[in-house]
């Protein structure tokens, strides 16, 4: 988190503009695109925590070569790199989640982990801001690092810590006692499909696919999908999906990697003062997600989404209306709350939207949809504010935003199958 907080403003510090930070940005997004299936591959050759290691491990070495290299061309390929190796653990977590918990301590494991990420972006923001101002207040410390500037320092710690949890990882291990259900691919049947399974004693990478239980393959995943497209009810869903998924895709994408620099260069913020606002935004973005369920059972699942998606939109270019950062801090907050909010929701939703042995192809759907769509914004996002200033770009954010809330409500809004997923109390 501390990383990527600093990141955009040391690219600035080299005298790259937005227009080299979204190819950065979009060079990073697609590693991650490139390396998802292969990942699932890995797991079943491997196992999960070897995977996780490798991927810490080698996101350490990435971290610090992006932390010392300055050519703009390097700087994008190590950010493909750096996006594959992220893409390695972060695939490869829920399935160790799954695999290390009891069923009866499984969903808390998930939100722990969900809400430590979040929680340590707020640890990470106020560290930032603190060591920024550490460092510029005590030239002794820095006058051995006269080479390496503030923020170069600071990335080069954030390389360190990485390091460091790849050494605490190393004594991390796997466990085969715990019971697990369907669906999952690295299970031993005991019994048929859709009745409980318990792990084999055998390596995770030794494990054969479970029949029925909606893994897809990498090499199966477009048989999948062509079969699936044939029939009309999944056909129209998967549509009206991809035209959602597209549109907010794009829209959540295009300004989050630029936030810092906007308010670098609009308000004259410095990185203390910008971790601040980095710290605030996810103390808001964690009670924001735990507002949600609580919105779903009053309006419903499609309507809260839906709303929450058009106030993100409408909420960004307002920003442009003020000259103080005490208020544009405050509407960057609710953008940014409005947005997040709506995303446990949408993956609940398309998950329940489709059966079981579906799950797997709609959640790989998702996903490179999304990158897809961020590698694009992000770049397009750079290439804009270079050429016609942030005040464009925000307004026709918006429009998008509003189109995916619009896009998302006409599609399934009025869907009785939806409604009777749903329920009037359906929880999140």
């Amino acid at each position: 988190m501390a990383f990527f907080l600093v990141y955009n403003l040391y690219l600035l510090e080299l005298g790259h503009q937005e227009e080299v930070m979204g190819r950065i940005s979009g060079a990073m997004t697609l590693g991650s695109l490139a390396f998802t299936f292969p990942v699932s591959w890995l797991l079943n050759r491997f196992g999960a925590n070897r995977i996780i290691q490798a991927g810490v491990g080698c996101t350490a070495i990435t971290l610090l070569l992006r932390a010392l290299s300055e050519n703009s061309w390097l700087l994008v390929l190590l950010a493909f790199a750096n996006g594959s190796t992220v893409a390695a653990w972060m695939v490869s977590t829920p399935p160790f989640l799954t695999q290390n918990a009891t069923p009866a301590f499984r969903s808390r494991a998930f939100s722990l982990s969900y809400g430590t990420s979040i929680g340590m972006g707020a640890i990470a923001g106020f560290t930032v801001g603190g060591v920024s101002r550490f460092l510029a207040s005590s030239g002794n410390v820095t006058a051995g690092l006269s080479q390496l500037s503030m923020e170069r320092i600071i990335l080069v710690a954030c390389a360190g810590c990485v390091l460091v949890a790849f050494v605490l990882l190393l004594l991390l291990r796997e466990s085969s006692l715990w019971p697990l259900t369907l669906p999952l691919g690295t299970v031993s049947p005991a019994g048929g499909d859709g009745k409980e399974e318990t792990l084999s004693p055998r390596p995770l990478g030794d494990r054969q696919e479970v029949k029925g239980s909606g893994l897809v393959k990498p090499a199966g995943f477009f048989s999948l999908f062509a079969s699936l497209y044939k029939e009309t009810q999944s056909r129209r869903f998967i549509v009206r999906l991809l035209l959602v998924l597209t549109l907010w895709s794009f829209f959540v994408g295009s300004f989050s990697p630029f936030f810092n620099v906007f308010f670098h260069r609009r308000f004259n913020q410095s990185l203390g003062g910008i971790g601040i606002i980095f710290s605030l935004s996810q103390v808001c973005q964690l009670l924001a997600v735990l507002s949600m369920p609580w919105l779903v059972k009053r309006v419903g699942r499609v309507q809260a989404i839906a709303s929450m998606q058009m106030l993100a939109a409408v909420f960004l270019p307002v920003l442009l209306l003020t000259s103080k950062v005490q208020v544009a801090g405050l509407i960057y907050l609710t953008y940014l709350s409005f947005q997040v909010m709506s995303e446990p929701a949408l993956e609940n939703f398309i998950m329940d939207s489709v059966v079981p042995d579906q799950r797997s192809f709609l959640s790989s759907l998702r996903y490179m949809t999304l990158f897809l769509m961020q590698a694009l914004s992000v770049w397009a996002s750079g290439l804009a504010i270079v050429r016609f200033g942030y005040s464009q770009l925000l307004l026709i954010l918006a429009v998008v935003g509003i189109s995916a809330s619009l896009a998302f409500y006409f599609s399934f809004g009025s869907s009785s199958r939806i409604e009777q997923i749903e329920g009037p109390d359906h929880p999140l």
